[in-house]
């Protein structure tokens, strides 16, 4: 996901800085372009970890299977959200459901 890549980032960079491993590659893909790639098979070629602002749908699941990841674990860090504000001093915004 976009919104969580700036989180993921910092998690990297402090995954590196801390062990004697290399700070892993973070793109920012959205969340069904990095689902996507997760799902695309299993190796140095493929993410390992992917992270995503919903659930990883069925689909996304079927064609994990599909191409041999398997064992899938979905974890929850946080909730992904959007704050509308209006300034007092501007134009109402007129928003409907």
């Amino acid at each position: 996901s976009s919104t969580v890549f700036p989180f993921a980032s910092v998690v990297a960079e402090r995954f590196g800085q801390t062990t004697s491993f290399p700070t892993p590659t973070i793109e920012s893909t959205g969340s069904g372009g990095g689902l996507s790639l997760f799902c695309q098979g299993v190796g140095e070629s493929t993410p390992d970890i992917t992270n995503a602002s919903r659930r990883i749908k069925q689909s996304e699941i079927d064609l994990c299977a599909s191409n041999g990841v398997e064992d899938v674990v979905e974890v929850l860090i946080g909730y992904d959200g959007i704050a509308i504000a209006n300034s007092v001093e501007g134009a109402e915004l007129e928003l409907s459901k």
